[in-house]
């Protein structure tokens, strides 16, 4: 046999190799495919370079449901960008956009008559202004205390509520002789009043305190009581109060806060 047949008969043998090595790959690696969910012209696509094409092409999809996209949060212009191919790269953008959070709290603002004393208040509260009661004339013993204002959360299950009065005291009666009277008028009332936290400035005092009454849930809150004006030797005091369940506290400290921490005076 010639050199050139001895030749050409290792080329066809080497060539038979190969091709039954690819085939036996070919196959294995089909089934491999076929073992993750890929349909037969999926895996065709793949063995073929066109990898890009198993990616579903989101405009052509028939049935949406707008219901679960409106879910999400997606406006109307989002979803037909959605559906027009042009959101699979901007999915995160959306979902980032989409405002998961609660709306923050908004705020009223109460003004005194003779507009010299101002304090926010959440807006949606209850709002009561200028009403006497009994009970608070009861408690307002020799210091003409006077009802302004009142705001209470209508949210069931957790009471809260503003309070906002005026007084006259007398002007050599310090804030901690006024809390003092505090207590003992809270003790008639039968509510044992404890003083938690107190702060003394020059014509203001920010103090937290709990009240406890037998067969009554416990109340904390957070006052203050802040000067107005003095006139013929006696000082008008306005007594901010934002009282609530004890047991709720946690849920209402940074709204108390930012309440008490909102009144102020024109001079």
């Amino acid at each position: 046999m010639s050199k050139i047949i001895k030749f050409i008969l290792i080329i066809v043998v080497i060539l038979a190799g190969i091709l039954l090595i690819r085939t036996i790959f070919s196959y294995l690696g089909k089934r491999q495919l076929e073992s993750l969910g890929l349909e037969t012209d999926q895996i065709q696509q793949l063995l073929q370079g066109k990898e890009s094409d198993l990616i579903p092409d989101v405009s052509k999809i028939e049935s949406i449901d707008f219901e679960k996209l409106e879910g999400l949060g997606l406006e109307t212009d989002q979803i037909q960008q959605l559906l027009q191919g042009k959101g699979l790269g901007s999915i995160s953008d959306i979902i980032k956009s989409t405002d998961f959070e609660k709306k923050e709290q908004t705020y009223k603002e109460f003004v005194s008559s003779d507009g010299k004393l101002k304090l926010s208040y959440p807006s949606g509260w209850l709002e009561i202004e200028g009403e006497d009661s009994n009970s608070l004339q009861e408690k307002a013993g020799s210091h003409d205390l006077k009802f302004l204002f009142s705001a209470q959360n209508l949210n069931l299950g957790k009471f809260s509520q503003i309070l906002v009065h005026e007084g006259s005291f007398d002007s050599q009666e310090g804030f901690e002789q006024i809390i003092e009277t505090m207590k003992e008028t809270n003790q008639e009332q039968g509510w044992d009043m404890q003083i938690i936290s107190l702060e003394v400035k020059n014509e203001e005092v920010v103090f937290e305190a709990q009240y406890q009454k037998t067969d009554r849930y416990s109340l904390r809150s957070k006052e203050k009581i802040i000067l107005i004006e003095i006139a013929e030797g006696e000082k008008k005091l306005g007594l901010i109060a934002f009282i609530v369940f004890k047991k709720d506290w946690s849920d209402f400290r940074e709204q108390a806060n930012f309440v008490i921490n909102s009144v102020i005076i024109n001079k």
